[in-house]
């Protein structure tokens, strides 16, 4: 882990994160002294150090456990779409738990970064980005092709401006 890291720096990296998969796995092996593990080498690397999970699982391990990343980076999306499935679907498309991530996160002082607010393109960027900025995220990690880029944006900077009064403060 420690080899990857310094790669990472080595190569220009101003922060690293956790897999999201990675912390998944170590949440339900009970093993979140590992997440902090790697929080520490990435911090002594003078780096921003962040966690990452599809489960809302991780995020919370972390807070009981004290581990101080610099972010989150954790699934967000509202699962409302033909193509999300019975729940505890093991794809990582959807959130499976949105209202308890909402509500978790709610709490959480650290910056949030969202990933998979489209459901992998099942959810219209309009509604991704508002559901995910409105409900608490500071930011958005969004996979897109090059000819989304402009109108994805406009869509992002506008659910900004309709999110500036939320429920969680603004961490970042």
């Amino acid at each position: 882990m420690a080899g990857q890291i310094q790669q990472a720096v080595d190569n220009g990296a101003v922060g690293a994160f956790t897999h999201g998969g990675i912390g998944d796995d170590l949440i339900t092996k009970k093993k979140v002294e590992v997440l902090a593990r790697a929080v520490d080498l990435i911090k002594q690397r003078k780096v921003i150090a962040g966690v990452a999970g599809h489960s809302i699982e991780v995020s919370m391990a972390c807070e009981k456990a004290g581990v101080k990343p610099d972010f989150y980076m954790k699934t967000f999306n509202s699962k409302q779409d033909w193509s999300a499935g019975p729940p505890n679907r093991l794809d990582s498309v959807w959130e499976e738990t949105p209202q308890e991530t909402l509500a978790f996160m709610q709490e959480v002082e650290v910056p949030w970064i969202a990933y998979k607010v489209l459901g992998a393109g099942s959810i219209h960027p309009r509604e991704g980005f508002q559901y995910a900025f409105q409900n608490g995220a500071d930011f958005l990690c969004v996979g897109m092709f090059d000819f989304h880029v402009t109108e994805d944006v406009e869509l992002a900077q506008a659910a900004l401006e309709k999110s500036r009064i939320r429920n969680r403060p603004w961490s970042a």
